[in-house]
């Protein structure tokens, strides 16, 4: 398809001559050329990492990004929890940390499904570990972060294991991850 319409180009430009088409050609590269620099000095400047003034009390490992800006991260992990909180202009580098309710007792995992949902809550299910063994669990707890707490959540009827699944929220709201 694209061969057909650049030789129909082809042809009308070349009933115009053929360094019509050349110029059109060699502009159409040197766009592109500027496109990609763009974006490529735009990556580069995303990508600009900044040491934070207050260090997380403890080592860090799965992070969330919250509806409110904050962000929620397991401590290596483990059932802790910490909050970054930004400062008043929204630098996280001058943020400040909060220490966030435990997981339910029994519940520690690691690599597990997750997304935080639309109204701000955290639901985690699943884990290829908990508390350090390899399980491939199917228990799961939300998290809501207006009442600072976790709440267990069971697993749907006759699923024995979760492990550490793909998962994602629909538009309907639908958290869906798949067991392998």
């Amino acid at each position: 398809m694209a061969g057909r319409y650049r030789d129909s180009v082809t042809e009308a430009l070349r009933l115009r001559g053929a360094d019509v088409l050349e110029r059109w050609f060699a502009l159409l590269e040197k766009v592109l050329f500027m496109i990609a620099t763009l974006f490529v000095a735009g990556i580069s400047l995303a990508q600009t990492l900044q040491t934070l003034i207050h260090q997380p009390p403890a080592g860090v490992g799965m992070s969330f990004l919250l509806t409110d800006g904050t962000v929620m991260f397991q401590g290596n992990s483990s059932a802790t929890w910490y909050k970054l909180t930004p400062d008043n202009t929204g630098n996280y580098v001058n943020g400040t940390w909060t220490k966030l309710a435990n997981l339910p007792a029994g519940y520690v995992p690691y690599a597990f499904a997750s997304s935080v949902l639309g109204d701000g809550r955290v639901l985690i299910e699943g884990g290829e570990y908990n508390s350090g063994a390899f399980v491939l669990t199917n228990k799961g707890a939300i998290y809501d972060p207006k009442a600072n707490t976790w709440t267990s959540v069971a697993p749907p009827t006759a699923w024995t294991t979760i492990g550490d699944s793909p998962s994602v929220v629909l538009r309907t709201a639908c958290f869906c991850w798949e067991t392998r």
